[in-house]
């Protein structure tokens, strides 16, 4: 046998060798791999923060509550001359792809139910009226630096019970954060001023002498004027008023949710529908999430 022969039978052999040989499984024991509760943990400092993921994608049929939170130490939001501050730069900042339809302002924090294009156009706009706050809230009280504690709350409201839920919790807010009797029971009886409860379409009967109350103090002190947009989604104009008109009782409950409870005046009703959905025969009654009675 020649010596190239020889060579190529030896190569031979040790492919065939290699075939033979199989790769084991690795396994992960003790370090490394996907489980359960690791990596590293949050700060506890950092506990009931936004998580900075990438926002969803938004519909422009959609609706959206917003938070701002302030960072501790801040000046209180509901001062008069922050308040026109702040209510200014909400009017200001509407337009044709960004609108605040409503709004409450809250000693560290604002709520807002707005309208958008999509997403980049709806944190574009969130982002100018922060900025733009922030700059006459450091002008008036002499301060400087940031304002806000983080990223902005997103909530999408994508069925019409959301959008209810959504607006008894932002114009109702202030019967919340009150912690003393007398302030409890005088939110009770009256609509926040410091809100955009005046200019909502949809009040119960039952709310019309605390309706007339707060335009009287309103037209007292010269904020008279409409500060929102006009809802151009059909679920902030019109859907959201198959659950019923908002009383003049209703307070915001611990966690707003689209499940079916019991309506006021005793009727079940149905499961929330998706926006997307038929606008047809939404057989519901008056119902919320909210707690009665303040």
């Amino acid at each position: 046998m020649s010596r190239a022969g020889a060579r190529g039978q030896t190569s031979s052999s040790r492919l065939r060798g290699r075939a033979c040989v199989k790769q084991r499984e690795f396994v992960f024991r003790e370090h490394g791999g996907a489980r359960a509760n690791t990596g590293r943990k949050r700060a506890a400092s950092r506990k009931g923060y936004e998580r900075h993921r990438e926002r969803p994608p938004l519909d422009a049929r959609t609706p959206v509550h917003v938070i701002l939170r302030a960072k501790s130490g801040v000046p209180n939001f509901r001062d008069e001359d922050i308040f026109r501050a702040i209510r200014r730069h909400i009017e200001e900042s509407s337009g044709d792809d960004f609108r605040v339809i409503h709004f409450s302002v809250q000693e560290t924090h604002i709520h807002l139910i707005v309208e958008a294009t999509n997403q980049v156009l709806l944190s574009r706009g969130v982002q100018h009226l922060a900025r733009r706050i922030t700059w006459d809230v450091n002008r008036l009280r002499r301060h400087s630096g940031s304002l806000w504690r983080d990223r902005y709350t997103r909530r999408d409201l994508t069925n019409l019970r959301q959008v209810r839920n959504a607006l008894v919790y932002v114009l109702m807010n202030a019967r919340k954060h009150q912690c003393d009797e007398k302030e409890a029971f005088l939110a009770s009886i009256s609509l926040d001023p410091c809100s955009s409860a005046a200019w909502l379409d949809g009040w119960h009967p039952s709310a019309a002498w605390m309706l007339l109350a707060l335009q009287l103090d309103l037209l007292r002190r010269d904020l008279h004027e409409c500060p929102v947009a006009a809802p151009r989604t059909w679920a902030l104009r019109e859907g959201w008023k198959h659950y019923g008109l908002i009383h003049d009782d209703e307070a915001p409950s611990n966690r707003l949710s689209t499940r079916s409870q019991t309506s006021r005046s005793g009727h079940a009703s149905v499961r929330a529908r998706p926006l997307t959905g038929t606008r047809r025969a939404i057989d519901a009654g008056p119902s919320s999430d909210v707690t009665r009675g303040g």
